[in-house]
């Protein structure tokens, strides 16, 4: 099924175009790279999570995040890299229908949602 969203003029499709294999396999790729998540906090938009700011881990983020733009476009994404080596906060973003999407599938299950106590991260606080 697939739901049309207008944002600003534009219709988007809430429906990702990647066959059942291949979000698996997609689904896969988040689990390996969100499992260093540091930190999650929930935001009026999605969710922003926290890693250590690794530049493999930067680069494997952004290929993903390409890839994901290109079935999912719905999601925005943004990355927040903090001043002095801290931590990369990576955005996940969407409309309504989706936060639950995000926390559900996106956010790594060692993380507790607002469990955390994150002072470091400005933009999202």
């Amino acid at each position: 099924m697939t739901r049309t969203i207008n944002r600003t003029s534009e219709d988007i499709d809430l429906a990702c175009s990647l066959t059942a294999a291949e979000q698996a396999d997609r689904g896969q790729e988040f689990e390996h790279l969100f499992a260093d998540a540091t930190a999650v906090i929930e935001l009026d938009e999605g969710y922003a999570l926290a890693f250590p700011n690794h530049d493999t881990w930067i680069t494997r983020a952004v290929e993903i995040v390409i890839a994901e733009r290109k079935c999912c476009p719905f999601f925005r994404f943004s990355f927040d890299f903090e001043a002095d080596g801290g931590p990369v906060w990576l955005h996940i973003m969407g409309p309504d229908e989706v936060k639950p999407f995000i926390r559900d599938r996106l956010v790594p299950s060692h993380l507790a949602i607002g469990g955390l106590e994150c002072t470091h991260h400005e933009n999202v606080l």
